[in-house]
């Protein structure tokens, strides 16, 4: 989330003198990240800018910003750039192909291994304790991994996950290395609400044991495919 203080020391800067060309340009990415208070602490200055002062918000899911703020924005659509075209662009960089695809499955960020690897590194792990706990590994012995890792990662990850496995079920193909048959999408969509509760609450900043609720989530996560064995 984007805080409301970092909200207003980029206001306080809007206000100073440029030092170079007497123009500035304040980036907000993700703009969805802003909260409904750092977005009300915006609303004057993006009415009124200072002269020469341009704020660009930067978002994929528009529909989260506050409608007031909206209100207030030109919207201007910017196509993505083709999978094969990033993932071009970051062999050139140094980085893995597949990873771009893994990137943009996992974390919505194709690019990264290049930017975030760490992120990535991350998102990785659950990827891997998924098929772990699915072929029958136990959950509470993977769970331990989690311990002291960044629960708002490691649970975007895990939604991101289930979600793409619903597509898949519904389409018939494999994915992210899951092959069929694959359980009900009724289960996957009871994994997936206690997933995005824990997902919430991290992102609310609200202290989440992870270790803990990744066993019960890993724990609900083989029982949906003993579904499939059954």
């Amino acid at each position: 989330m984007i805080p409301v203080d970092a909200v207003r020391q980029a206001i306080q800067v809007a206000y100073t003198t440029a030092a170079l060309g007497g123009k500035r340009v304040i980036q907000v990415r993700p703009a969805e990240a802003l909260n409904q208070s750092s977005s009300n602490a915006l609303l004057k200055i993006v009415e009124e800018p200072p002269p020469g002062t341009f704020f660009v918000f930067e978002t994929a899911l528009p529909g989260k910003l506050l409608p007031t703020l909206v209100s207030r924005l030109r919207m201007i659509r910017v196509a993505p750039p083709a999978i094969a075209d990033l993932a071009a662009f970051a062999t050139a960089s140094g980085g893995q192909a597949e990873d771009v695809e893994l990137g943009d499955a996992l974390l919505s960020e194709p690019l990264a291994c290049i930017e975030a690897p760490e992120r990535l590194a991350l998102a990785k792990l659950v990827l891997k304790a998924l098929h772990q706990v699915r072929d029958g590994q136990d959950p509470q012995k993977i769970a331990s991994q989690f311990q002291k890792k960044d629960a708002k990662i490691i649970l975007t990850a895990f939604s991101r996950i289930v979600m793409a496995l619903i597509r898949a079920k519904a389409e018939q193909r494999a994915v992210l290395g899951f092959d069929g048959p694959y359980p009900d999408p009724n289960w996957f969509v009871q994994v997936l609400d206690r997933v995005n509760d824990s997902r919430l609450q991290a992102q609310a900043n609200i202290t989440v044991n992870l270790p803990l609720a990744m066993s019960v989530l890993l724990a609900a996560w083989g029982f949906v495919w003993t579904r499939v064995q059954a």
